[in-house]
């Protein structure tokens, strides 16, 4: 049975995806907890404001991303997603085309629910 929590947070998952192929950088900053960890696929950890700093200064440049969640996990403030995403993008000088499993968490905060961490893995 799917909860409202989990429908909410299904579609800000589509949302943040959306916001970022869109370059809404303000859009997507919005969407995110002051505390976000971004962990590539590579490795890398980005924090809210230097994962902005690289998506609005170019460094990143999405295509596309398709995404499809398999498992969800909802408690009263912290909602886990499992899923895959499919991504098409240039980071920096590569052209890339990644298939991710992905790890997101989105915390409560007050009324509002934002991603605290997003985590992906190459399959």
């Amino acid at each position: 049975m799917t909860t409202d929590i989990e429908t909410t947070i299904r579609a800000l998952e589509k949302q943040r995806f959306a916001t970022i192929v869109a370059e809404d950088w303000d859009g997507f900053a919005a969407l995110c907890d002051t505390d976000l960890r971004y962990v590539h696929a590579s490795g890398a950890i980005d924090t809210r404001d230097s994962y902005l700093e690289k998506l609005r200064g170019g460094f990143y440049d999405y295509h596309r991303i398709d995404s499809a969640v398999d498992r969800v996990l909802v408690t009263p403030d912290v909602v886990l997603l499992h899923g895959t995403m499919s991504v098409e993008l240039r980071a920096g000088e590569r052209e890339l085309a990644l298939e991710n499993i992905l790890l997101s968490a989105w915390v409560r905060r007050d009324t509002s629910w934002l991603l605290y961490i997003h985590q992906s893995t190459g399959i």
